[in-house]
């Protein structure tokens, strides 16, 4: 019986503490957009730049490979959300332009407890721009 009453409180108490975290650091939502120049076409842009994505941490989510397009996401641990409250979500969508070299860059976040803000979407555009010309110059 006791240990039923400790499982409730114990259950009632984590998800409680999700939401007043959430109630504590509101919702933030940052963008930025940049693009790059390959200095030659890429062999297989849409798998490398999910490799890019992969190494960096994030899952494809979407795959155009008629139109060279990759939309990649990365999710906070959904434990800490529960537990704390903190949200981070990241997408980035990267395009291959019709000339074969023009790599476009955007990434859309949204988090609390100050994961989320202008200096970190720039951080995530530098980290792919940099991963992505590493990746096509072989």
């Amino acid at each position: 019986m006791y240990r039923r009453i400790l499982l409730i409180m114990l259950c009632v108490g984590l998800t409680s503490c999700g939401g007043l975290g959430m109630m504590v650091s509101p919702q933030q939502n940052a963008a930025d957009q940049d693009s790059l120049t390959l200095s030659r076409p890429p062999a297989n842009f849409v798998d490398g730049a999910v490799a890019v994505g992969a190494a960096l941490g994030y899952q494809a989510k979407a795959v155009d490979r008629n139109s060279n397009e990759v939309l990649l996401q990365k999710r906070s641990d959904l434990g800490i959300g529960v537990l704390i409250g903190k949200v981070a979500l990241a997408e980035v969508h990267i395009t291959l332009e019709h000339d074969n070299r023009t790599v476009d860059i955007s990434v859309q976040m949204t988090g609390n407890f100050e994961t989320t803000d202008q200096a970190a979407a720039a951080k995530i555009i530098a980290d792919f721009k940099e991963a992505l010309v590493k990746k096509f110059a072989t």
